[in-house]
C-alpha cells in the first residue's frame, strides 16, 4: 500500500516521514568518492546514458527475508531487485549516477555491506535528482529494517534547476539498522543522479 507524502507529518512503525521534496535543498557535492564497481549486481555506473538492464537470475537480496522478497513481488509488483553497495569517504552517502529501472527495487548499502545504525529520534534524508521529465511523477521510497521493507512513501519530484528533485525525511522509531530503498513506479527507466543519504 503506498501513501502519498505531503507536508503533514505520517506516522509509521518506525517513525514518521517530514515533508517531501523541499526545493530549498540542494545537496552538496561529495569530494572523494569509490564505488565498488566489482560487486555482483552493483547498479553504479559512470557514463551518461541508462545502461543495458541486467536481469538477474533470482530475486534475491542480501538484506530482506524470503518472506518479504514474495512481498515485494506480490504487493509492488517489482520485478528486479538490486543491491546496491557503495563506499564512500566522509560522513556523506553520494552516489553520483546509477540506473533504475521501472518496477526495479534498489536497495543501498555501505561499505561491506553495512546499513546505518540509527537511534530512535534520528532523522535520515533521501535525496536524488532525475530528468526534467520526471517533474510530477512520483518515486517510492523506504526503509528496510530487521530483514524487512517497511510500506513506501509515494514522493513526487519538483522542478528545480531543470532537473526533477525528489526528496523525504524520516524519523526513526526504533534503534536499529536500517537500509534506505528506491522503488522506480513512473513507468519508464533513467538515470538517478547527486543521491545523497544524510543523518540529521
Amino acid at each position: 500500500m503506498r501513501r502519498s507524502v505531503l507536508i503533514i507529518i505520517f506516522v509509521l512503525v518506525s517513525g514518521f516521514v517530514l515533508g517531501c521534496s523541499n526545493t530549498s535543498f540542494v545537496p552538496e557535492q561529495t569530494v572523494s568518492v569509490s564505488s565498488a564497481g566489482e560487486e555482483e549486481g552493483n547498479r553504479i555506473i559512470t557514463e551518461d546514458t541508462l545502461s543495458p538492464q541486467i536481469i538477474p537470475e533470482k530475486f534475491v537480496s542480501k538484506v530482506l527475508d524470503e518472506k518479504s522478497l514474495l512481498r515485494l513481488q506480490e504487493e509492488l509488483q517489482a520485478e528486479t531487485i538490486y543491491d546496491c553497495t557503495y563506499s564512500t569517504e566522509g560522513k556523506e552517502y553520494e552516489i553520483p549516477k546509477l540506473d533504475s529501472y521501472d518496477k526495479s527495487f534498489l536497495v543501498f548499502l555501505q561499505a561491506e555491506d553495512k546499513g546505518w545504525n540509527l537511534k530512535k529520534g534520528d532523522f535520515i534524508k533521501i535525496s536524488f535528482y532525475m530528468a526534467n521529465e520526471f517533474a510530477g511523477q512520483s518515486m517510492d521510497i523506504g526503509l528496510i529494517h530487521n530483514n524487512k521493507y517497511e510500506a513506501p512513501f509515494t514522493c513526487r519530484g519538483e522542478n528545480v534547476d531543470d532537473k526533477a528533485y525528489f526528496s523525504i525525511q524520516l524519523e526513526i522509531g526504533e534503534d536499529g539498522e536500517y537500509y534506505p530503498y528506491l522503488f522506480n513506479v513512473t513507468g519508464k527507466s533513467d538515470l538517478v543522479r547527486s543521491l545523497l543519504v544524510e543523518i540529521k
